[in-house]
Order: structure tokens, then sequence, then C-alpha cells
């Protein structure tokens, strides 16, 4: 067949859909509707954005094979293209160059000037194109409207070349069927309709009612029985609801029963009238002991007819959007004699209105109303018509000229004024429109350009034959030049072997910057002198600091720098500081050789702009090891009191709470641990490294770290059940828990303006703020959740329970104990099983699982992780191994040589390795690998075939960092050297292994069923 593909059958997304034939590609045109195209994607442009455009785009190639007829090849016009009969069918290898566009940012359309909005596409951008690159396999994608750039007859390895460009959503779906929208639309919140935000409000006119004085008016019969009593009030002794302005009326001859007493709408209320509604206001107000009787309904014969002959004026209202005639004709009337051919033609419009007329004066009639009272001070109550009787002249005089207004016909009336304040409002708007378009557009412009600036500053340098290094492209054994802002600093010390002074700063660029306190990616850079002056003592947090000629070591398998001390008289290295983006200060003129030049002074005023533009603090005079997104205040600013569950990494406050524990430590730091409460929960996990349990929830026990030894009369209010509050604490995150330390000392520049040693304060227990910390700590004890005082939320889903003891034993009560005793371990609470009921599920030990002979079997246990072990391949120490789906097993290299998947479509990470398990009664070990391990262990990263070394290095990186977060996950994050190896419920199937060329049989058990918490 000519034009066919040997492609797979058509995709489910696509069977509505036309495959896309050779016959459509012509120059300048756009593909049809309901179009799609099947290949494989080969190529993708990591780059979003061009140098020839400032708009980004998804650009990718597909490949794909079509089988056309020899003799007769597609012509430029698909119309007129006819197979040839003898033709011999051959294959034309095509490649499509897709250049998509987002609908919300192209030529005509910009995002948000605010830049949130340009953020977020640039991120689903990256997703889309991440997505792509991650699945580069036979897939079909939809160019419904795509319009035909280019196509281009090559000699080369491709047949022909198309290249098209697309804006908008598409759908893709792979071989495997998944499918995937690229470019997916941001949904917008609905807005009203124009019509209705250019309306003006309709006035409402509410109909008259006549006075208690005037005589009663009849009403409508009603169809109960009149015997029947009724304690309601009928339905038209009601006043008529307030309606819109009227646009239009019709008359007619109308012989149904009416109010004769009813005026028409375009009657002119007098300005001496009083409606019903307000003396019966009045009288309600007057006479509040007195209840109202309700009549019944009115007899019939009582009720006064309208006559056949008499005009009937009826109200039309609009209901739909302004300007809108949805009325045009008279509306005929609803009598019984609607139908007559006696009906009389509406009288012509009078030329003054009814009301202008002098009216007949109707007589009194006695009233069954209880008179008001004339002494209002007696009564104690005001009518509301002489309290509003000028405000209700104007709205009469406002509902007059409205009513004089309004026309006959069903035409509304134009008002200039309001046309024209509409019409500047338009053009108001498309001038706020245009500026808006113009602020994003600069600010668009802007944000590439510092994206530019910050991607020339990850790159290395050479200014005046020096090449300086960025901060991730340090090498081991080396010597190099980097410039970096301080994020944190070390005070000097003497070592004691040599005599030499030392300090160490931390340093950090665009390339090795850590955005998260809870990560160490920044360089540290030792510093040794002979003498404490030689040393950048001076310098501070958020300042740029320049090294020439620093050793690079390796120490925990993190890069860091050194700057020895002089050799012969000579200093290798020295550095220089940018003080406020402006000033350099050199540590030696002489050292340093050659001198700085314009250049070099330009990248540190560019990584000072840098560090500002992330919102980081500059010269901050705290200190403090918790750099990125530290919140500093400056100096004599007061920071603000907060409660614990408040409290996130990298930031500075005071707090009131109470002492739960003390742990004292010293000598060895930190010499004191607190663990403190203020009845509050924080929703961050927290550092609790000594298993305290005190009879709280684990989410509402904070650690409050002192590192140094503080005065004896300190020591004294650090004691257990003490309310204290301390200024300047600081929360950081460490290995993703949250624990508190207190930053007690002024740094130098504090010193030299005055500050002193912070101070804290013990309250007394009648201290209001004691009291509410020991009420919402009771009730946390009763198991209720205190961060809002005004709401008691249960919490007994999230406090994990003890486990049952395995053996049964007699209660006995307990003696009143003089120290509080020791509590069990509880629970790890990140981690479990989820095979939790407990009769489904029955407890075991090691020692049961292993004397059982019923195998395979599964079991549930409380036992601690006792050490990790890798699994399999040589030279592997990380618990990760790359593993091919199509062969089911493990291989080591860049791909897998048995099924040759060079590609490496095939090959993924995987978790595999081995954990000893241990409790009261043994051990065992247990394999911990494949889709049961990711079930609870961080996400692995898609697998990358790359050869170049430094997306290896990153590969090695990211690896060993997954497997430190496996040991925190399953042993317990470090503290003091030790980990604390959490109580974990698990669940265990256990089976048996046949090795090849053995007899016997081993017992292997495999961890299942866990999830994180």
């Amino acid at each position: 067949m000519v034009g066919s593909s040997a492609t797979p059958p058509v995709p489910s997304a696509f069977t509505s859909s036309t495959p896309l034939t050779p016959a459509l590609l012509v120059p300048d045109t756009n593909l049809p509707p309901n179009t799609h195209v099947a290949g494989k994607v080969m190529m993708l442009w990591n780059n979003l954005i061009l140098k020839d455009s400032t708009i980004p785009r998804i650009t990718f190639c597909l490949d794909k094979k079509y089988r056309l007829d020899s003799n007769n090849p597609p012509p430029s016009n698909p119309y007129t293209y006819v197979p040839s009969p003898g033709g011999r069918a051959i294959r034309k290898k095509y490649r499509f160059k897709l250049t998509l566009f987002h609908s919300e940012w192209t030529n005509k359309t910009q995002p948000a000037p605010e830049g949130e909005k340009a953020e977020k596409l640039m991120e689903r951008l990256q997703d889309d194109t991440k997505s792509v690159e991650m699945r580069k396999m036979e897939c079909s994608i939809d160019v419904s409207g795509m319009k035909v750039v280019e196509v281009r007859n090559t000699a080369g390895r491709y047949d022909y070349e198309i290249a098209l460009e697309g804006v908008g959503e598409r759908l893709m779906q792979y071989e495997d069927g998944l499918p995937q929208r690229l470019l997916a639309e941001i949904p917008q919140p609905s807005v009203a309709p124009p019509w209705l935000e250019d309306s003006p409000p309709a006035p409402s006119v509410p109909s008259p009612v006549g006075s208690p004085t005037s005589p009663p008016r009849p009403r409508a019969p009603i169809s109960a029985s009149s015997s029947a009593s009724s304690k309601f009030r009928p339905l038209l002794s009601h006043p008529v609801p307030p309606i819109s302005r009227p646009l239009a009326k019709s008359t007619s001859t109308n012989t149904d029963v009416g109010n004769k007493g009813k005026r028409p709408s375009t009657e002119v209320i007098p300005d001496d009238y009083e409606t019903e509604g307000s003396d019966l206001k009045r009288m309600r107000r007057s006479e509040p002991d007195v209840p109202e009787e309700v009549e019944d309904a009115q007899e019939v014969g009582e009720v006064g007819l309208v006559p056949p002959d008499t005009e009937v004026v009826r109200t039309v209202t609009q209901l739909g959007p302004p300007m809108n005639i949805s009325l045009s004709t008279t509306l005929p009337p609803h009598g019984p004699d609607s139908n007559s051919p006696s009906t009389q033609p509406p009288p012509p419009r009078q030329a003054t209105p009814p009301s202008q007329e002098s009216p007949s004066p109707s007589p009194p009639s006695p009233s069954h109303n209880p008179e008001i009272p004339s002494n209002r001070k007696l009564s104690g109550s005001y009518s509301a018509d002489e309290i509003h009787r000028e405000r209700r002249s104007e709205d009469r005089a406002h509902r007059r000229n409205l009513l004089q207004g309004s026309q006959s016909s069903p035409t509304p009336m134009v008002d200039l004024d309001e046309e024209a304040r509409r019409n500047a409002r338009k053009d108001m708007e498309a001038r706020i429109r245009a500026q808006r378009l113009e602020m994003q557009a600069e600010s668009s412009r802007s944000a590439q350009v510092r994206m530019q600036g910050v991607e020339q500053l990850k790159r290395p340098v050479t200014i005046a034959g020096t090449r300086y290094s960025p901060l991730d492209s340090l090498v081991d054994k080396s010597t190099a030049n980097v410039i970096g802002v301080i994020v944190d600093k070390t005070p000097p010390k003497r070592i004691q072997a040599t005599g030499d002074m030392t300090m160490s700063v931390v340093i950090a660029d665009p390339s090795r910057h850590a955005g998260d306190p809870a990560r160490s990616e920044e360089c540290v850079v030792s510093i040794f002198r002979k003498t404490v002056d030689e040393l950048p003592t001076r310098a501070t947090v958020g300042q740029v600091i320049l090294f020439r000629n620093i050793r690079i070591n390796k120490y925990n398998d993190k890069t860091k720098g050194n700057a020895y001390s002089s050799k012969g008289g000579y200093v290798e290295n020295t550095w220089a500081i940018l003080h406020n983006g402006k000033e350099i200060k050199l540590a030696n003129t002489r050292d340093m050789q050659p001198p700085l030049v314009r250049q070099e002074v330009d990248r540190m005023v560019a990584i000072f702009e840098w560090w500002k533009g992330e919102g980081n603090a500059v010269d901050n005079p705290e200190g403090g090891s918790s750099a990125g997104r530290r919140v500093s205040l400056g100096v004599g600013v007061q920071r603000p009191e907060l409660t614990f569950d408040r409290v996130t990494g990298g930031i500075f406050f005071d707090s009131t709470f109470k002492i739960m524990h003390a742990q004292y430590n010293a000598p060895r730091a930190p010499a004191y641990e607190l663990y403190v409460a203020d009845g509050t929960c924080s929703h961050l996990p927290l550092r609790n490294f000594h298993n305290v349990n005190v009879g709280i929830p684990v989410n509402a026990l904070y650690t409050v770290a002192i590192h140094d030894d503080p005065p004896e009369e300190e020591k004294k209010i650090f004691q257990h059940g003490n309310v204290v509050t301390i200024h300047n604490l600081r929360g950081k995150m460490y290995k993703g828990e949250l624990e508190v330390a207190w930053s007690e000392k002024p740094t130098e520049e504090q010193l030299a303006k005055g500050w002193k040693r912070r101070k804290l304060y013990l309250l007394d227990k009648d201290d209001p703020k004691a009291k509410e910390i020991e009420r919402r700590i009771e009730s946390l004890k009763r198991g209720e959740e205190t961060n809002d005082i005004h709401e008691r939320v249960p919490i007994s889903d999230i406090i994990p329970q003890n486990p049952p003891p395995l053996i049964s034993r007699p209660v006995v009560a307990p003696a009143p104990a003089i120290a509080p005793a020791a509590a069990s371990p509880r629970l790890a609470t990140h981690l479990g099983t989820t095979h939790t009921n407990p009769i489904d599920h029955p407890l075991s030990t090691i020692a049961q699982i292993l004397a059982n002979q019923l195998t395979c079997n599964k079991y549930r246990l409380h036992a601690r992780v006792k050490s990790l072990h890798t699994r399999g391949l040589q030279d592997n120490d990380t618990f990760i191994q790359t593993y091919c789906r199509h062969c089911r097993s493990a291989f080591k290299g860049t791909w897998c040589k048995s099924c040759n998947d060079t590609d490496g479509k095939k090959a993924e990470w995987r978790y595999r390795f081995l954990a000893i398990l241990e409790d009261e009664s043994g051990e065992m070990a247990v394999i911990v690998a494949d889709e049961e391990a990711a079930e609870f262990l961080p996400p692995l990263p898609p697998y990358d075939t790359s050869t170049n070394p430094n997306d290896i290095g990153k590969t090695k990186r990211r690896r060993k960092e997954l497997s430190d977060q496996v040991e925190n996950i399953l042993l317990g994050a470090k503290m003091d050297g030790q980990r604390p190896r959490p109580i974990i419920d698990m669940s265990v199937e256990v089976y048996e292994v046949t090795k090849k060329g053995s007899e016997g049989s081993i017992l292997v058990g495999r961890l299942f069923g866990m999830t994180s918490k």
C-alpha cells in the first residue's frame, strides 16, 4: 500500500484519529484536525529557549518509515496524487522535527508579569521534556492543526526531513499504553460574562400599600372554605415584593380579579403618602405586648370585582442581559374574556401620568387595628417614617425620575453618560492590559538574563591567566582557585600539635549550594596561619571571598579546601573579601600575585548579586550554621515569640516551654539536651536521640541543644518541671528531623557593639503562660491535640501504641514511684507494616519464625535492624543495583550485555540489599529488594546511560545519598556517632531456596507490605 508504514496497531487513544500520510506534508499549510503520527523518539533538545527567540518550547525528533510508490512519489498537491498500478513499494525514512509551544506563552500571549505563572510554565515545560527524554520509544502524538514549516529532501541518513510547529496541549501515547499530555493547560478560574459586569444595578420599586385609615381594600378570594380557620396570613395580603427597573409595559382588557386600590407602575408616589407597611411596623414597635390578630380569608361577596372595560397596566421586567429585547409584543389579557372578539384595543398613551392628576380623596373607615400612642417617650418607639423622612423623600424623587423616564415601548433607553463611562472603562482596561504585557515581557527578559548569568557562574573562567573553578568541579589532590559566598564560619582555635591558629569558612556558589539547611552541600575551606591576626576573622555571612592556590582534599566523600600556612616565609595561598558588594579587602598585597583585575572583582560582585537574589541574608551578624533559607532579622530587631508547632528550619525565634527531661552531657557537646514541650504538636519529624518518653505524643516533644556548658546559676534553671522563657533560639533540620539550638553567645560584631550573652527567665507556676502550657500538656496526655486552644481533635490514630506483651502476666497495681521510671521503647512512627490487624496478623518472634517448619509463610514481628549489607555485584558499596527488566537480573556496567540493551530502555535502578533483624529471641537475615523496597524507601532516579564523566559522578553521588537515607530510615539518624536503631513493626515472608549443585535448602526471609508514614 502506498503511504503506509510498518507501525504497530493504533493506540487506544487514537482509534478515532487519522494517521499522517506523506501526501499531507505540503509546506506552509496546516495539518487537518484529528490527525496523529506514530514513530520513535530519537532526539530531544534539552534547551527550552533557543538563541533566536525568548519563547520557551519543546523540540524533539520522531523517526518513521513509509512505504511509497517508486514510479509515482507523492507530489506537493495531495489531491492529484494517484498511485501507479505497476509501481513497486519502497521504504522511505522520514524524520519529523516537532516544535511545541505552550498556548499561554507564544509571540502573541505572555504569562502573568508577577513571574509566578512564568515560573510555573517553565517548570511544566521542564517536566514534560524530562518525561519525553526518559521514555525514548515508539509513541503516537496528536499533530492536529500543526503547521508544516519545511519539507526537505536529503540524501543523507534520512530521505525527508519535515519541520512541524504547533501550539497548545498535545496527547502522546507510548507503545506500552501509557498516555501523557504535553503542555497541559493551566486551569483558569471562572469569570462572569462581560454583560453582567457592565450592567448597572436595577433599582427596586416597591408597590405602595394603603394606610390603615383608608377603607379596607378587597382581597382576592381563597379557594379554601371560609369556615376553615387559618392562623396564616393570606398570600395576597402580603406586599408585592421588590422588582427590577421596568423596561416596557403592556396594556390589555383584563377581567381577572385585581386590587382596585393598587396604582399602576407609572403613577408617581406622593410625598405625603404613608404605606401600610410603615404603619404596621410602628404599631408593632408601639405595642409589643398586644398580639396582632390575623383575619381569615374574606368572603367572595365582599371582594370588589374589576369591570370588564377597565384597563389593567402590567409591568414587564427584563430577565436577560442588558440591551437585550426579549419582549416585543403586547401581552394578552389573562381574564376569561381574553379570546372574546369584543376585546377593546389599548387606549392611547396619556400626555401626563395619572399620578399628576388630582386624586379623589377616599373616605376614612374604621379600623380594627389598635391606636398608635401619641406619646413617643412612653411607647419607647419612633416610626420609620419620622426617622427616615428626609431619605425617603430623596428616594421618591429618584424613583419619580426613573418612572418618568421609562418608555411604553420595549426598546430600552440608552444613557449617554453611562455609555461614555463604559467606553472609558474599556479604554482604561486596554491600557492596563498593554502595560501588563509590557511588564511581563520585561520581566521575562530580565529572568532570562538572570538565568544566563547564573549559568555562566556555574562554568569555569580564566582571568589574566588564573583559572577559577566552580565548587562542584573540584578534584581531589589538586590546587584550585575558587570564589564563593560565605554561608557559615567557625571561630579561631589553636592546634595543640603545631601551635598554629585555624578557622573554617563554608562557601557556596551557584554550582554547589544547599537550598535546604538539612543538606550540607557547600564547600568547607580550612585556613591555617601562625597568628590569629592573619586569619579572616572579620569575615561575616553573606560576604564573597576569593581564594587562590588552596589545596583540595577529600573528607567524608566530599571535597574541601585547605589554605596552609607559609613555607619558608612565602605564603602560596591568599584570599580577598568583598564587603557589602563594593569594598575589596586583601589578606596581604604581597601574596596576591598577580594582582586582582577588574574581571575578578566583577565575578565576585556577580556572585554577591546571585546570593541576594536567592533571598538570603547579607552580612548577617548572627552567624550560625543554617544557611540558605535562613531568616535573620538583623541587629537590634526583636524576634517573634513562637510556639514550637510554627517552627521550621532556618529561623530564629523566642519561646516559652516546660522542661520535661534534662540530659547533661558535659564535657561532651552538646552540654545540655533539654526535652521540652509547650503543648503543641509539630507537623515535622522531631529529633529524639535518647528515645525519651514522657507520656505525650512523639510529635509534641522537642529537643533544645545547649552546646556550651552554662554558668552555675543557669544550671539550676535547667531542672525537670521548670517553665522557662529563652530568647534567640534557632531551628534547624538535621537529616530530615527538626531540632532546636540556643544561640546564646553574641558574635564578634555584636560584642563590639556592646551586646551581652542572651538571658533566660524562669517563670512562676502561677504565671498565665505557665498555666496555659500546663493545661495544654495535660490535654496531650489525655489524647487531645492542642495546637488551637479552641479546638480539640483526638489524635489516637497519630500516637503509636505500644506493642502488646507476647506473654500474658497478671496485672499488679504499681506502687507509688519516687522518680519517673524509664519507659519502654516506642515503635517507630515513620515506618511500619500495612498488616496491623491483631487477629489476622498476630505477632511472632524471630525464634518462632525460625522454628516453624511450614513454608512458605508470612509473619508479623517487632524487631530492630541490626545492620545493613550490600549484595550481589562487586565494586558496589551502595544498596542500589542496576536491573534489567528483560533478563530479570542485575548487571554490572553501563548496559545489560546479556540482551545488548545499549539504549538502556529496559534498565532501571532497584534497591537490593540484606538486613539483619534482631529481637530478644534471636537474629535473622531478610532481603529488602525490588517493588517491596520501593514502597517505603525514597524514590529512585531514572536510569541514565550517559558516558560523560560528570554525569557518572553525579549518578554515584546520588546513589550514595540515597544509601545514606536508607540507613537513616532503617537504623535511625546518627547522634553523637551512634544510631538509635528503633523497633519497627514489620511483616516478613519466609520461603526456602535450593542452591544449584546442593541437596539442602536454606531459609530466606523477605520484607513485604511496608509503608512510610
